[in-house]
């Protein structure tokens, strides 16, 4: 069992108004469906989902518990509708590659408790792998006992997926090659191609190499990167606008790519 992540960075324009990059994503279909192992796969929002939350207010997870419950609940709406229309153009572009893809929602899956997952029903994917579907779920608003609604991110969905289906493997899908000893650009940056969850940490407090957005960024996704490795399982980043990169990573092939390995 694989868990692949597909960033919002990659399958979207994320800086333009809910634009797909079809030929990226029906290309990194074409490589999931060569896959050898069965896959849970996770998407991220990109300029579908982030655009929403950053209007509604639901930046960095959501608003604190005053935040007016109406106006959060057409936030959360909002968010789940334009998460809708992404997702689907996920599942058709699979199906095309030859997959049989089904959407499971992270508001559908997914409980949060003052922005951090308190809850995660992995139910609904085992009924998946048992009609030979491949289960497909992505960042979205979801209930918050505390907040009303939040963000709960795919970073965060793809951890919890590691950890209850015990992944032997997981794929991040970024823009970027992987992380740098280095922010790329400074004198001595080089592209880190095997580091333990240690040397990750000591990365992320460099700066790393990454964007803020309204599910935290490069930060939290190293965050969620650290807390799977920690779990004995190896997490790849590769650049998903290559062709050919995630192909490899699947089959255990990383070539140029990050792998972040179990261990101190």
């Amino acid at each position: 069992m694989i868990v692949v992540k597909l960033g919002g960075s990659v399958i979207t324009y994320k800086n333009g108004q809910r634009r797909v990059r079809g030929a990226v994503l029906a290309q990194l279909a074409s490589e999931l469906a060569a896959a050898r192992d069965s896959l849970a796969l996770v998407h991220g929002g990109g300029s579908f989902g982030h655009r929403e939350a950053a209007k509604w207010g639901l930046r960095g997870g959501g608003p604190g518990p005053t935040a007016p419950k109406r106006r959060l609940a057409a936030g959360a709406r909002s968010v789940n509708d334009a998460m809708g229309l992404l997702n689907h153009r996920v599942l058709v572009t699979l199906q095309r590659a030859g997959l049989s893809p089904t959407g499971l929602p992270g508001a559908a899956v997914a409980k949060l408790r003052d922005g951090k997952l308190s809850s995660f029903d992995v139910a609904p994917f085992l009924s998946a792998f048992a009609n030979g579907l491949v289960p497909v779920t992505y960042g979205d608003a979801a209930p918050d006992s505390v907040r009303g609604h939040a963000i709960v991110s795919g970073d965060q969905l793809a951890h919890a997926l590691a950890k209850r289906l015990e992944a032997k493997r997981v794929v991040f899908v970024t823009d970027r090659d992987g992380l740098y000893t280095a922010p790329p650009g400074e004198a001595g940056a080089r592209l880190a191609r095997r580091v333990s969850g240690a040397a990750l940490a000591r990365l992320a407090a460099r700066g790393g190499d990454g964007t803020h957005d309204v599910t935290g960024g490069m930060a939290g996704k190293l965050k969620e990167i650290r807390r799977i490795a920690a779990l004995g399982i190896p997490v790849t980043i590769v650049n998903g606008l290559v062709p050919g990169r995630l192909r490899d990573a699947l089959r255990g092939r990383p070539g140029v790519a990050t792998t972040v390995v179990p261990g101190e």
